[in-house]
């Protein structure tokens, strides 16, 4: 391989790194999805949820879920 093959393959190396990268943890939420409607939300902060269905990321804001 060429001198930047190898270079750029080292910095991609270099770049991800499963170890070093945060693990983010959910927390059920008995509130359902604003998007698909279906109870698949979870929490992985006060006020950060994530629909394990859709994907889709919501913000709490006040008593409400704001899409981001």
């Amino acid at each position: 391989m060429g001198k930047s093959k190898d270079l750029a393959l080292e910095i991609e190396e270099q770049e991800y790194n499963p170890d070093t990268e945060p693990r983010r943890e959910y927390y059920p939420s008995d509130i359902r999805c604003p998007n698909c409607f279906k109870p698949t939300l979870v929490q992985d902060s006060a006020v950060d949820h994530y629909c394990t269905s859709c994907g889709q990321e919501f913000i709490q804001v006040g008593s409400a879920l704001r899409f981001k």
